[in-house]
């Protein structure tokens, strides 16, 4: 079962993250495309059809910024030489300009914080070897060592990259100008209609894409020696410390052996450059997303928000909290949003959810005792405004209904929950009609909470094989 947003033909060649030799190929190749983000919205252009597709730059476009020699774009990418950090060149002509200086060990202790908080992001994300016959694919053509590049181990591939060029405002006004017609947006709308609308999907490149930018621009600090103000770390003698990437972007690491200011002596090796830890590697949220069926599996309970456009429902979801099993997540949540209490429970399927950095896991379980609405109570944790069970034949009729599942900018603003955006029904008067007539809005196609009530109503939520395919073998199920 593949989900919207999941699916990327690109081959991550991970082990090669760490080759400054192969990166530096890839990187300055004619094949080589990159996605520029601006506050994580990507570069954009419509085609001749007045489609808005993501518009792919070229080296040529972006040297400046982050070069412009390749090869000294990646040196100590590894991140375990404390001794490459001086050796650094300053990297991009706005950054050579602005401290006049070619070493990063010649920059004073404030020049170096400026210098490396504000590096503009650059992930590698693979590359597109859908082109490649068998024969020449990556894997097993070669071994990594610090002669590799592009054409030694993926010689038919596309190197995909990903900057962020935020804060580069000369940058951003020369690439519009040269590209005409380009510009940044969220593919032509506000980030919560592209997430749920299917008219001009992203490619499955985009959830990496934005889940890497958005911990670059979160991540230029120490996350383990703890926040204050203005993006910058303090150790509890009040030193400063902060990161630079690492792995072509897939990590950051605690600068080496550096003093926090002019004059201090280096502290210890911080805990983010050794083990195995969370403070370095870019964010993934686990959310449990459930299909929650009456105990004779014949209807769905679905709920919906206060803020929510009139007669949106739902299915219940939550965040996995800490030493949680996908199990164990989809009870507490059920529990605590709904009031049921759940027993069978089961995986069908899971969706990147890049806004910024979630990762879906779509459950379905099976209440032990729900036997009519009056069961459901939302006055536990206050999440929901109402949940309801729907029989299979509402939500079909939803489902095989001609209208498209769009939502308006009103109700969109709704789901944003900004303020004096109004429904076009009352909160009482669309609970009673989806009550008495089963009429109701249910999540387009792009998103997990659709594939899961569909599959349960078109009776595929428990015959799903891992490949895909379909088998009227009865489900395995998960009690604790």
């Amino acid at each position: 079962m593949q989900n919207y947003y999941a699916g990327s033909p690109l081959n991550r060649l991970s082990y090669l993250r760490s080759v400054p030799s192969f990166l530096a190929s890839a990187l300055e190749s004619p094949k080589a495309k990159f996605i520029a983000l601006d506050s994580l919205q990507p570069l954009c252009k419509d085609d001749k059809d007045g489609v808005r597709k993501l518009h792919y730059l070229k080296w040529k476009d972006v040297k400046d910024l982050v070069g412009p020699d390749p090869k000294h774009v990646f040196h100590g990418v590894d991140g375990k030489n404390e001794d490459d950090v001086p050796a650094m060149a300053v990297l991009g002509k706005p950054q050579q300009m602005q401290f006049r200086k070619a070493k990063v060990g010649e920059l004073s202790a404030a020049e170096k914080r400026d210098y490396f908080l504000n590096q503009p992001a650059l992930v590698f994300l693979g590359v597109d070897e859908r082109s490649a016959p068998e024969s020449a694919k990556s894997l097993p053509v070669s071994k990594p060592d610090e002669n590799s590049t592009l054409e030694t181990h993926s010689p038919h591939g596309d190197p995909y990259w990903a900057i962020d060029v935020s804060t580069f405002k000369h940058l951003k006004k020369r690439i519009m100008l040269e590209h005409g017609g380009a510009k940044v947006s969220c593919l032509g709308r506000p980030p919560i209609v592209a997430k749920l609308t299917n008219r001009t999907p992203p490619p499955p490149v985009y959830g990496a894409t934005i889940g890497c930018a958005d911990d670059a621009e979160r991540g230029g600090f120490d996350r383990r020696r703890g926040e204050i103000s203005h993006r910058l770390e303090h150790t509890e003698s009040g030193e400063l410390h902060f990161l630079k990437p690492v792995w072509a972007g897939w990590k950051r690491s605690c600068i080496p052996g550096e003093p926090a200011s002019d004059g201090a002596e280096a502290e210890p090796a911080c805990i983010s450059r050794k083990g195995v830890h969370n403070f370095a590697y870019p964010r993934t949220d686990p959310v449990v997303i459930m299909a929650v069926l009456s105990p004779d599996r014949e209807r769905i309970l679905l709920g919906r928000q206060r803020t929510w456009p009139a007669r949106f429902y739902s299915c219940l979801a939550g965040f996995i909290e800490s030493g949680e099993s996908l199990e164990e997540a989809v009870r507490r949540e059920v529990y605590e949003e709904a009031g049921i209490v759940i027993g069978e429970v089961g995986y069908h399927s899971s969706q990147p959810w890049p806004f910024p950095s979630s990762l879906m896991f779509g459950c379905w379980g099976v209440a032990e005792s729900a036997t009519v609405d009056g069961d459901v109570r939302v006055d536990l944790d206050n999440e929901l405004e109402d949940a309801r069970f729907f029989t299979r034949e509402q939500v079909l009729e939803v489902i095989n209904s001609t209208k498209p599942m769009q939502l308006s900018r009103e109700q969109v603003a709704r789901l944003d929950g900004k303020e004096g955006a109004g429904g076009s029904e009352g909160v009482e008067e669309a609970k009673e009609k989806a009550k008495s007539e089963g009429s109701f809005l249910m999540p387009p196609a792009t998103a997990i909470a659709n594939t899961l009530v569909t599959a349960w109503a078109t009776g595929k939520l428990f015959n799903q094989h891992p490949s895909g395919s379909s088998s009227p073998a009865a489900p395995a199920t998960h009690k604790m």
